[in-house]
């Protein structure tokens, strides 16, 4: 067919995908806006009308976070020496191996040296 020809009520409109000049009622209004061929339209896709469900993420309750609280050692007799378990971080002395006269650790017998080993490797007190 002729590039231009004469219609009645017709005007020429250009296919906005192949660029061919056509008729009016030879192209057709996409949904994105385009005037095409009918060769080129096609349908909108159906998954664009589809509406997803609303998907609460809240938790039923919440708490806000309980304030920090730290304890503080305290220098005691124990926390004076520097026996591991009993060294207070800040308070004990290096090399500190006094042993107050109460003992609630445990006490191991060395019977080949005839000492007494307070449960730590390398300090001994000579057993009575």
């Amino acid at each position: 067919m002729r590039d231009s020809y004469y219609k009645s009520g017709g005007w020429n409109v250009t296919c906005d995908w192949c660029g061919e000049k056509k008729k009016n009622d030879q192209v057709k209004k996409t949904w994105d806006g385009f005037y095409v061929c009918f060769k080129h339209w096609e349908p909108r896709q159906p998954l664009d009308f589809l509406k997803g469900i609303a998907d609460k993420q809240s938790v039923p309750f919440s708490r806000p976070a309980p304030p920090d609280s730290y304890i503080t050692p305290t220098c005691t007799t124990y926390g004076l020496s520097a026996i591991p378990n009993y060294a207070v971080p800040g308070c004990s002395i290096p090399n500190n191996i006094n042993i107050p006269e109460q003992t609630d650790y445990p006490v191991f017998p060395d019977l080949t040296s005839g000492t007494i080993g307070i449960g730590v490797t390398g300090y001994s007190i000579i057993g009575t």
